[in-house]
């Protein structure tokens, strides 16, 4: 059986909203402040810096998602440098050009010069590290010509780019990590604020009847849901322009307390016990926000498909 009952936020996103809503009421012009001063203070002091937090994590968040592209970018291209040198060194070597077949043993290849296996960022790296080495052994040695289309100095120039890649997408990432933290550490002052804030809206408007008492206290965020059976809301996360899966894109009912976020191939599963008509909202730091009312159903899971647009 559905009931209406007061929901606390126990996410960031949910406790945005309610700091944010009870902030632009309370400021809002023409305003009557129902609250004490101490509660007037708290909202006033503590949404600013919450919002600031929640702020710097969206765009650090954004930042290390686009130095991840750039360091997929990167390490494709070393890949494909790298099959290329060996593909033309093997054809020199086995013209004769570049030494006997023993000159694969300069860079680590085997004697048929074979593509070694170049499944993560480690073995491509280690890869070129390999080329470059050998390409130097092999010249100190034998004296013999150097390679010239690609000259290593492209597997060179192309594994420098991946490496400063590489540690920008480090750094952005315990950059974003120091900033949840900070976010994080500022959840008991929101809570705090929160708690004030909904106690005293249902107080002041405690004599009368609940419908009208709780249609006072929503427009100050306070947030009351119909909940009913466990539902499962499943579907696929997809670029609108390409069709490919978005990772990482957050999930979550405006009115609801539990987020999802989408896998590798753009899947996701969100479980809520919202009833009726309820916004659905689907976020990403390089996507506009986009969202749908889905109707919620006693008994009956959903399957949604999400179709995100890239910021301009």
């Amino acid at each position: 059986m559905a009931s209406e009952t007061i929901q606390r936020p126990d996410s960031n996103i949910t406790r945005r909203k309610a700091l944010n809503t009870a902030f632009q009421k309370l400021n809002a012009p023409g305003t009557v402040n129902i609250f004490s001063g101490d509660t007037t203070t708290k909202i006033n002091n503590n949404q600013p810096i919450f919002e600031a937090g929640y702020m710097l994590v969206f765009n650090k968040t954004g930042l290390a998602y686009t130095t991840t592209q750039t360091k997929e970018l990167d390490v494709a291209t070393l890949r494909r440098g790298n099959a290329r040198f060996i593909t033309v060194l093997g054809a020199g070597i086995f013209d004769g050009d570049f030494g006997g077949i023993g000159s694969f043993g300069f860079y680590g290849l085997d004697e048929k010069g074979n593509l070694p296996k170049m499944d993560t960022e480690a073995e491509i790296k280690d890869v070129a590290t390999n080329l470059i080495n050998g390409e130097a052994a092999r010249m100190a040695v034998l004296g013999a010509v150097a390679m010239s289309n690609p000259a290593i100095s492209v597997i060179s120039g192309r594994l420098g780019i991946f490496i400063d890649s590489d540690n920008a997408n480090s750094i952005a990432y315990d950059v974003l990590r120091n900033a949840q933290t900070a976010l994080n550490g500022l959840d008991a002052m929101a809570d705090n604020t929160i708690l004030f804030i909904w106690n005293e809206a249902e107080t002041k408007y405690g004599d009368q009847p609940k419908p009208t008492m709780r249609a006072y206290c929503k427009p100050w965020g306070v947030k009351y849901v119909r909940a009913g059976s466990p539902k499962i809301i499943t579907g696929i996360v997809t670029d609108i322009a390409t069709g490919l899966p978005v990772a990482g894109v957050t999930i979550y009912f405006d009115n609801g307390n539990n987020e999802a976020t989408s896998a590798a191939d753009g899947s996701f599963t969100l479980n809520t016990t919202l009833m009726d008509v309820q916004k659905l909202i689907a976020t990403h730091p390089l996507y506009l926000d986009w969202n749908a009312d889905e109707t919620l159903v006693e008994g009956e899971n959903l399957v949604v498909e999400i179709k995100m647009t890239i910021r301009p």
